[in-house]
């Protein structure tokens, strides 16, 4: 049996990130979102504090693009 993965998903815009929530959902059932973040600051701790399988985050978002938070993690 395939392990569960756990999601993280980070969009500034509520609206986008409540509808990414509601597709993953609908489309994608085992897939568990752990949580949501409004910010790459919140989500940089997040993705510490809750090591998340996958993260769906958005490239456009004040003071941190996903794509700069994204370069800043160590892997």
């Amino acid at each position: 049996m395939l392990r569960q993965l756990h999601a993280l998903v980070v969009d500034d815009e509520p609206h986008c990130r409540d509808f990414l929530c509601r597709q993953i959902e609908r489309l994608c059932p085992s897939l568990n979102i752990l949580q949501t973040a409004t910010s790459a600051r919140e989500a940089e701790r997040l993705i510490h504090e809750l090591a998340p399988d996958v993260v769906f985050m958005d490239i456009h978002m004040p003071h941190q693009s996903g794509i700069e938070l994204t370069n800043s993690l160590e892997h």
